[in-house]
């Protein structure tokens, strides 16, 4: 079998005219469910597999490292394809490689061994170039870092946000300005800046206010902190290859050399810096395909540019257009739905989605009295569906919300009905204290310049070191024009003043590490991890701080998950654990998303639903100024990318889709009458069925027992301080500072 023919055999026309095209750049616009990472896939394939471009010579950037993983299996599935039906489209000596390559995608051995009509394939770690924009980058720092005019080495650590304001604090109280400026604020700045191309000397070019000379003198401040710490913040990973490239024209030459196809998936969310460096990239020779979809661009507030996306002619003039236009997902109605509203915006790319799938139903619209209102019949009616078995399990469910304030009613019902639910997106495992912890001594091990990770760890443990001592410290090392770690060499001195416990603790901490670093090039990474958190004492620590063993458990479990994470790198050395910590600097959130509670319903905000798909999708707070929010009704840009945002909420849904608004919502403290969102007067009244489910007895005003400074009982949250009441509900500041301020219904309260 010829691999075209192939490649046709497993995709749709739309699909293999977009695949089999690689005479010139492409352009594929690929609507909601239309099997857009399988086209780029087949792509890949047909050009290793059937026109010998070595996989070394292809880039396909990503946006998650979900994609990427994806993007490797299948590539990997279509070649043990190849293989089972004895494809004779590639001789074995093209794709055969023993590179060994470098970083956490080096090339493991070939997986079969190979005849001449069973070619030899590669394992999925084999697809080195494939990855998202930070880790491909990364990898072409490794390389050439040094050649910038920066004192940054190939060895160079990666700060994570938390890291980063660190050293932005420490800039502003040198600086007198911690009054003046917010760490937050000055983060944001900076990432804008350099998301913008922007480095500092570039950016005091164009400063023409106070504000600006302020942020200025920051930014230098910040970045030269940053390269003393031989460290980069993560708009470094894309900003220092951008800057290399124009001062190092022959670095760009070798990489434009490297890679002869180059493909980007999801092309519309891509911001400036992003969109530069692929141009940069694929100069005038290479190849490159952009695929993504403009109707579901949802990305402006972070710097996408799908102006860019709108506009690729201009920079690639022999662009080919590709349309997939077949939806196999959703249901006829769903993707009607979709349509419908997506065709009210004017910026965009013309394209009518078709489903695949038949059956159309209709879409369930309930309205309610209030946002609590929402939430209890909602999750009511999902009750009766699991109760009479209209859903096999309550993971089929995904509930959509704009903002992720929407969730705080549902949460309190589905707590108080004992109910499972899983929230997306709202919680990162590497921002759990005892994980940054840990990551902090590893990062200090491996790089010792690291000050913003020794400042963190030097007395966690407790070692006797107080801030004064840690401040004192710094303020030598700022002094002398070094890092904190090289201070410590002076303790032996009286040149830095501390007490007699902390030199006693400092000395103690020297130990230690200098005694880790001496038995690290033995050890693998999770044999090094183990034996650190045993020799600081950790898990005592935990203890001491939880109050028992058993409220350690939890936190000492999560730091098993780091050594479990590191099983994976059986090499032995410092070098195997850096390749692990550049892996954990990359990763955005953890796995459990992924691996929860089969039966537990889903909570996420609309954004954080991109790419997933459910059988049954609740769209909740379909109100003016909620969906879509306020500043956006006055605003047509800001609007269009609203009905974007609610286009890409519809397409989540494969079989049945509801929608949801509230005819009163409480916001900050004051009900708001909002209209329902214009976006259902968008869809066609016969693909719904309108359902008026009010208020309910439990809300009735006359009801009320709780009053205004009444102390109240929870069963969850325990007890309380009532500061209001209103129509059945009570605002109650609880007396752990874990829950706060919290709305309940007062039927769920004891009155004391």
């Amino acid at each position: 079998m010829k691999i075209e023919s192939y490649v046709s055999s497993q995709l749709n026309e739309e699909q293999s005219k977009a695949a089999l095209h690689i005479n010139t750049s492409s352009l594929i616009i690929a609507g909601a469910g239309s099997g857009k990472t399988r086209t780029l896939t087949y792509k890949i394939a047909y050009l290793i597999f059937g026109k010998q471009i070595h996989h070394n010579k292809i880039l396909a950037v990503t946006f998650t490292n979900k994609a990427a993983a994806e993007m490797k299996e299948r590539l990997v599935k279509i070649a043990q394809d190849l293989q089972s039906k004895g494809s004779n489209a590639t001789s074995e000596s093209e794709i055969m490689t023993n590179s060994s390559g470098d970083g956490i995608d080096d090339f493991l051995n070939t997986i079969q061994s190979s005849t001449p009509s069973q070619p030899r394939i590669l394992d999925g770690n084999s697809f080195k170039w494939i990855g998202t924009f930070h880790s491909i980058f990364l990898k072409m720092l490794k390389e050439d870092i040094e050649k910038l005019d920066m004192k940054y080495t190939k060895n160079f650590g990666i700060f994570d946000t938390n890291e980063s304001q660190s050293v932005i604090k420490d800039v502003l109280k040198q600086l007198g300005m911690v009054d003046i400026f917010k760490p937050q604020e000055v983060k944001s700045f900076i990432s804008t800046q350099k998301n913008n191309g922007f480095d500092p000397k570039m950016f005091s070019k164009q400063a023409n206010s106070d504000y600006d000379h302020n942020m200025y003198t920051i930014y230098q401040k910040y970045q030269e902190a940053l390269e003393l710490a031989n460290s980069l913040d993560f708009d470094d990973l894309l900003l220092l290859p951008y800057l290399l490239f124009k001062k190092q024209p022959e670095v760009l030459q070798k990489w434009q050399k490297q890679f002869s196809y180059i493909l980007v998936d999801e092309a519309q969310d891509t911001n400036w810096i992003q969109f530069e460096l692929m141009k940069m990239l694929s100069g005038e020779s290479a190849n490159i395909t952009l695929i993504g979809d403009d109707f579901q661009s949802i990305y402006g507030w972070r710097g996408a540019l799908m102006e860019n996306f709108l506009n690729v002619k201009k920079y690639w003039p022999d662009i080919q257009m590709f349309k997939l236009q077949t939806n196999y997902r959703s249901r006829p109605h769903i993707v009607d739905a979709g349509n419908q509203v997506i065709k009210n915006n004017t910026n965009q790319y013309q394209k009518d989605i078709v489903a695949h799938r038949t059956g159309s139903d209709k879409i369930v619209c309930f309205s309610h009295g209030s946002e609590m209102d929402e939430a209890a019949n909602i999750i009511d009616f999902i009750k009766k569906m699991k109760d009479t078995d209209k859903i096999k399990e309550r993971g089929q469910i995904a509930i959509l919300y704009r903002t992720n304030a929407q969730s705080s009613p549902f949460e309190q019902i589905f707590l108080q009905e004992g109910i499972p639910y899983k929230i997306f997106g709202a919680f990162k495992f590497f921002e759990r204290k005892e994980v940054k912890d840990i990551l902090s001594y590893i990062k200090y091990i491996i790089n010792p310049q690291d000050s913003v990770s020794l400042k963190r760890i030097l007395n966690v443990p407790e070692r006797g070191i107080g801030k004064t001592s840690i401040d004192r410290l710094s303020e030598y090392a700022s002094t002398h024009s070094m890092s904190i770690h090289n201070s410590l060499e002076q303790l032996h001195t009286d040149i830095v003043k501390l007490t007699p416990k902390a030199k006693s603790g400092l000395d103690q901490f020297v130990r230690v590490m200098h005694d880790l670093r001496n038995k690290l090039p033995s050890l693998a990474p999770a044999q090094f991890i183990d034996l650190m958190v045993k020799a600081i004492k950790y898990r005592d620590y935990l203890v001491k701080e939880e109050g028992g063993e058993s409220q350690a458990d939890e936190k000492y479990e999560n730091i098993g998950q780091i050594i479990n994470m590191a099983e994976k790198y059986q090499q032995t050395g410092d070098e195997a654990l850096r390749q692990f910590m550049e892996e954990v600097a990359l990763l955005s959130d953890i796995a459990e998303n992924s691996n929860g509670n089969l039966d537990a319903v889903k909570l996420m905000t609309v954004h954080s639903s991109k790419g997933l798909e459910f059988p049954f999708v609740f769209i909740v707070g379909l109100e003016d100024h909620v969906f879509p929010l306020s500043n956006s009704l006055m605003d047509t840009k800001l609007l269009e990318e609203e009905r974007r945002l609610m286009y890409v909420a519809i397409t989540r849904a494969e079989d049945h889709l509801f929608f949801s608004y509230a005819n009163s919502r409480m916001t900050r403290g004051q009900t708001k009458m909002n209209p329902p969102s214009r976006f259902l007067d968008e869809i066609s009244v016969d693909l719904m069925k309108k359902y008026d489910l009010g208020g309910g007895s439990s809300f009735a005003e006359d009801e009320s027992k709780v009053n205004e400074g009444d102390i109240v009982k929870h069963k969850l949250f325990g007890t309380g301080y009532v500061l209001e009441v209103w129509k059945g509900l009570a605002i109650v500041k609880f007396h752990n500072p874990k829950f706060g301020v919290r709305k309940i219904e007062q039927r769920f309260l004891q009155v004391m």
